[in-house]
């Protein structure tokens, strides 16, 4: 099971309106370094580089291994604990030592502090490693929370190694307009996803052409030259399996240029070699492919050792830079769910237009309505952009940790430096002692109370007087008299508690504001020491980052302290 770490909240409650939210990335790299060992690196702006290792022997493990096994070949419903059981192995076994404190650290410290922060988990698996790049990191769990379905901790597999040229934009200077594939003859529930994916795309008023009955390779690529499409949704099915050649190749079903075939048998499967070929042609306007066909994430080693084989891998290889398509088959109900929560999330809200963010939304839709299926997480993002914006809506302006704005300098503190702490009296051993659990926050509370204390005797007295004046006869006199002069008492004990209070006070606030020059001094050395860390490319520890957030907020904490009392001590 997983060590204890920070709870991952729910993310409906974490998308509150705000004019800025900030995305944090966190790229996580596998890259082979021999037989059955694996090295892990993590890197996020501003924190250095951390390493481990895969724990490729527990992943090894025959009751995780018969777990994965028993989720591959399941297609329906499992068991709850198992997918929560199999995903907390994928957690640790990926999120070890160094990246595990990073991590921690981050999510912690800046994800959990700022509901308007949320963290881009980008893991990246060198193509020498296609038996890690097969396992379902999707299902990753930490704390029983799976980390693909939270706005928080947004998951996508980001790879870097394809040769595919630079990193491509997402981004569309106008609204996308979809083109859907649903060939005949495929026994799944195809008309209701149309209906779905068409009813949300017309709700936002973005254009779409739907492509179905007899649809053949050609038609579609027809349909692609003749029109400008930014999304091609394909509804189908896929394989991936061992073709002619004796090479692996994913594939999905079109059908037959034979007009004579009946529907049952009017089937030509595309590998993912001729999809590449037939895509490339279009890469300038398509920014994002959408694959509900099984096995369409499946991948394997290419003969030549260089890259993946697949067909995801292949339309990436398109420089189309964002696919989504399936690790497992999917039943139709979630897959149904899953495009109709997509398109609806990609459509409308707050994060319209944002591809990553309408992905996990779509997995939580799945994760909610069918706990006890695997389905939640066979939808796998392949994203080689720099974000997940599509295309803009009204939508709030974005800060991005990829391409961090100008900060102040890791030595410097925000504000004026404070001027030196002026000495005061000491108050003497006995009020040094009588207040010596006491705090400069809660003298403050103290002295308050006594000056609001000290008032209210002095208009108690002030009342008691003028009805005296007022009423020279009054029976009662005397009485009055001693009320008086009690009043008066406690007002003078009250006074002199109130100066030796005071007086303790602004002690206390000369010993806060000399350990505030104590802590400016040591947190600033932190901080030299940290860029130093990040300057040679070096790790930046959880302990270093947790002791600068300990160090700024008591300095946070002292500044407000000596701010509210100041007043008392002029």
């Amino acid at each position: 099971m997983v060590p204890s770490s920070p709870r991952l909240d729910s993310q409906e409650d974490l998308v509150s309106a705000s004019d800025a939210p900030t995305f944090l990335d966190f790229d996580i790299r596998v890259l082979k370094a021999g037989s059955g060992h694996y090295l892990v690196t993590a890197q996020t702006p501003g924190q250095g580089q951390a390493v481990t290792t895969l724990d490729w022997a527990m992943l090894n493990r025959a009751d995780l291994t018969a777990g994965l096994e028993r989720i591959r070949e399941e297609p329906f419903s499992t068991d709850e604990a198992l997918l929560q059981e199999v995903g907390e192995h994928l957690f640790a076994a990926l999120f070890r030592e160094q990246v595990r404190e990073l991590f921690l650290g981050i999510y912690g410290q800046q994800v959990l502090a700022d509901e308007q922060t949320f963290l881009r988990l980008r893991l990246d698996i060198h193509e020498a490693a296609p038996e890690v790049a097969a396992l379902p990191w999707e299902l990753a769990c930490a704390n029983g929370v799976f980390l693909g379905t939270q706005v928080k901790t947004l998951f996508t597999r980001h790879y870097l190694n394809l040769d595919t040229g630079p990193i491509k934009s997402l981004r569309l200077k106008g609204l996308p307009r979809v083109l859907l594939v649903i060939p005949r003859g495929s026994g799944l529930a195809t008309e209701r996803e149309r209906d779905i994916v068409t009813a949300a795309l017309q709700r936002q008023g973005l254009g779409f052409t739907v492509l179905e009955g007899k649809v053949t390779v050609k038609a579609m690529e027809e349909a692609l030259a003749t029109g400008e499409y930014h999304i091609l949704h394909f509804i189908g099915h896929g394989e991936f399996e061992e073709q002619d050649d004796g090479a692996l190749h994913g594939s999905l079903r079109f059908n037959a240029p034979d007009p004579t075939l009946s529907e049952r048998e009017d089937e030509e499967w595309v590998t993912d070699t001729r999809l590449q070929n037939l895509l490339g042609n279009y890469s300038d306007t398509l920014k994002l492919v959408v694959l509900n066909a099984c096995k369409g994430a499946a991948v394997a080693e290419a003969r030549s050792g260089r890259g993946f084989i697949g067909t995801a891998p292949a339309i990436l290889r398109a420089r189309v830079p964002a696919v989504i398509a399936m690790q497992f088959s999917i039943r139709d109900d979630v897959a149904v769910t899953f495009a109709e929560t997509f398109y609806q999330r990609l459509t409308t809200g707050r994060w319209a237009g944002r591809v990553d963010m309408a992905v996990t939304l779509a997995r939580s839709a799945c994760l909610r309505d069918f706990p006890r299926d695997r389905g939640f997480a066979t939808p796998i993002l392949y994203l080689r952009s720099q974000d997940g914006i599509l295309f803009a809506l009204e939508t709030p302006p974005v800060r991005s940790e990829s391409q961090p704005e100008a900060v102040t300098p890791p030595e410097s503190l925000p504000g004026p430096s404070p001027a030196p702490c002026p000495p005061v009296p000491d108050p003497g051993e006995e009020w040094r002692q009588r207040y010596r659990h006491d705090t400069a926050a809660t003298l403050i509370a103290v002295v308050t109370s006594q000056q609001e204390r000290l008032g209210l005797l002095r208009r108690q007295i002030e009342a008691l007087t003028n009805m005296k004046l007022e009423n020279p006869l009054l029976a009662a006199g005397a009485m009055v008299d001693l009320q008086i002069e009690r009043l008066e008492k406690e007002r003078q004990t009250l006074i002199e508690e109130l100066e030796a209070s005071k007086a303790v006070l602004c002690w206390k606030l000369w010993e806060a504001c000399r350990e505030r020059e104590e802590l400016r001094e040591r947190l600033a050395e932190r901080r030299r020491e940290r860029e130093r860390l990040l300057t040679t490319g070096r790790y930046v520890s959880f302990e270093l980052n947790n002791a600068i957030a300990d160090l700024e907020r008591r300095l946070r904490e002292l500044d407000d302290v000596l701010n509210r009392g100041e007043a008392f001590c002029r």
